[in-house]
């Protein structure tokens, strides 16, 4: 009965080793757009935001549903939705791995967003 609780507790003492660290890259945050979504047979919506960033030769735009929401949320039109708390103008940490986007935002929390478009730099 030992053995099991024993690698159990190994198992959960080692998984914050486990987790996988991010290859950060830093850009410029030069806008964040605010999109209103309509809720289809309701008046009421959610928000999108939009982001835009730049990286050497790179512009990329990403967008998200605040806490990751695919679909607009109509059951919280009174409560407004807030972007990440980022700064445009500054420094932005964000990291591509397969295929996924993630932003840091100004406190260090990490926000999984949807890669919209990559363009070249003019």
């Amino acid at each position: 009965m030992k053995t099991p609780l024993l690698a159990l507790l190994l198992l959960l003492l080692a998984a914050p080793a486990l987790a996988k660290d991010r290859a950060w890259q830093t850009g410029k945050l030069l806008d964040i757009q605010t999109e209103r979504v309509l809720v289809k047979g309701s008046t009421t919506g959610d928000q999108r935001f939009h982001y835009t960033i730049e990286s050497g030769n790179l512009v990329y735009t990403v967008s998200h549903y605040p806490n990751n929401r695919k679909v607009p949320a109509f059951y919280d039109a009174m409560k407004p939705a807030k972007p990440a708390d980022l700064t445009v103008n500054g420094a932005v940490k964000f990291a591509i791995e397969k295929g996924k986007f993630y932003l840091q935002d100004d406190a260090g929390r990490d926000i999984k967003v949807e890669l919209v478009k990559k363009a070249l730099k003019n």
